[in-house]
């Protein structure tokens, strides 16, 4: 068994997601009431373990944090996990996000990035920009790879949603 979990390539789409965008959501919305600033913290623990699932333990923390700052908006994400398997073997998962989003919703910088006991085994990075409400745009990633993206009509990026 991968001492990845089994649940990498969740995280994989987990971090496109995280990272970029919302699409078709009712591009002419507006927020109805101003978003407040917070934190939240999870203390995670593995609940029951079924017989041949692997995973025999789980402990971690999850935290959030959303900013309303001058131009925009932050938000930082952290996951880390410890897991031990059926043969006493444990992993540490450390999967982090960070992000920024202009107060107009034109505008989203992202980082995306995850360790496996202690070695970065994915990082995204990136910033996308929208033509104007409702209308489409393009994501450059810097990390891996430099690469642009076509955004189609209706993106919003996250706050904005």
């Amino acid at each position: 068994m991968d001492r990845r979990f089994q649940f990498r390539g969740a995280l994989r789409a987990g971090a496109a997601l995280a990272a970029l965008l919302v699409v078709g959501f009712g591009a002419g919305a507006t927020v109805a009431a101003p978003l407040v600033s917070y934190r939240a913290i999870y203390d995670l623990a593995l609940a029951r373990s079924d017989q041949g699932g692997g995973v025999v333990d789980l402990s971690g923390r999850f935290v959030f944090e959303f900013e309303d700052v001058c131009d925009g908006y932050t938000t930082a994400q952290r996951v880390v996990v410890q897991t031990v398997n059926a043969d006493g073997a444990s992993a540490l998962s450390d999967f982090s996000t960070t992000s920024w989003e202009a107060r107009d919703g034109l505008r989203y910088r992202f980082n995306v990035r995850q360790d496996y006991d202690g070695q970065r085994s994915e990082e995204f990075a990136g910033q996308a920009r929208l033509r104007g409400r409702g209308k489409g745009g393009s994501v450059a990633y810097s990390r891996p790879n430099e690469d642009i993206i076509d955004l189609p009509a209706g993106t919003m990026f996250p706050a904005e949603h």
